[in-house]
C-alpha cells in the first residue's frame, strides 16, 4: 500500500464553518472530483464543536498528494480560508497500514 492520508483540522471563527463550506465548495471540491489520485475524500463537520471542520483525504501516493497541493490555484484558497479561520490547520500525514474497502 502506497497511499498517503492525509487530515487536515481547522478551527473556523465563531459561526464560520459555513462560509469555510462555500470556499471549499468554490476551489476544491470539483478539483478533486477531477482528481483521480484523491482515492477517498471526507469533507466533515465535527459534531461537538460548530466551529471545526475536518477534512479527510487518501491519495493514491505522496508524490500525487503533493502535486494536488502545488495547484497554481492553491495559494488563492488558503488566503480566502484564511479570512475565516482562527489559526493554521492541524494537518497529519499518515500511511494507511490497512482499509476496509
Amino acid at each position: 500500500m502506497n497511499q498517503t492520508a492525509l487530515i487536515v483540522t481547522h478551527r473556523t471563527k465563531p459561526g464560520c464553518r459555513d462560509q469555510m463550506k462555500a470556499i471549499w465548495s468554490a476551489y476544491v471540491r470539483s478539483r478533486v472530483e477531477a482528481n483521480s489520485d484523491h482515492e477517498r475524500y471526507f469533507f466533515c463537520f465535527d459534531n461537538n464543536d460548530p466551529d471545526v471542520v475536518i477534512a479527510f483525504q487518501i491519495f493514491s501516493s505522496e508524490t500525487a498528494m503533493k502535486a494536488f497541493l502545488a495547484g497554481d490555484w492553491y495559494p488563492e484558497y488558503l488566503e480566502k480560508v484564511a479570512e475565516c479561520i482562527e489559526e493554521p490547520p492541524t494537518i497529519t500525514e499518515a500511511s494507511p497500514i490497512w482499509t476496509k474497502e
